[in-house]
């Protein structure tokens, strides 16, 4: 796998650390800049923690958490790339893969106590949202998870799965 791949998924791991805890501790001490989402893509950029492909290959076989988010972002890169590729707009999840998303940020939500963002929050998630080149305007939707993203900018455990923010 070349050396920019192996970047973006290392920074889409790496950015969603916070969905195991398991090894979120571990991380916070290698990285520092983990998991402050505004400031995380210009830390990630300004040093870009070459420590941390060992760390997501020990976490990976250590934790089965770890697996399936290195799954499910592999997965999602892989469509968006083949897509890309292909020279189409990449296609959202079919209802499954959609279901599964929002039965893991529903549970997510639960666990951390369904923290709500502010409607100025929302609204400025919802216009980098609109600027995105996978936005669905026709159904007010994410390309890439088919989340509504009104609902899921309202939820602060929630995140854009490209680290738009």
């Amino acid at each position: 796998m070349d050396t920019e791949r192996l970047e973006k998924i290392k920074y889409a791991l790496t950015l969603r650390a916070a969905e195991v805890p398991e090894v979120l501790e571990e991380l916070q001490a290698l990285c520092g800049c983990v998991p402050q989402r505004s400031s995380m893509r210009e830390d990630f950029e300004a040093c870009g923690h070459p420590n941390l492909l060992p760390f997501w290959e020990r976490m990976v076989a250590a934790h089965p958490s770890a697996a399936n988010l290195a799954r499910e972002v592999w997965s999602n890169y892989e469509r968006h790339t083949a897509a890309l590729n292909e020279g189409e707009e990449p296609s959202p999840p079919g209802v499954g893969e959609m279901a599964m998303n929002f039965a893991g940020a529903l549970l997510r939500d639960l666990k951390a106590g369904r923290p709500r963002r502010t409607p100025d929050e929302v609204e400025a998630i919802l216009a980098i949202c609109r600027g995105c080149e996978l936005w669905r305007s026709e159904q007010n939707r994410c390309g890439q998870c088919g989340c509504w993203i009104r609902k899921k900018a309202s939820w602060a455990q929630e995140h854009c799965p490209l680290g738009k923010w």
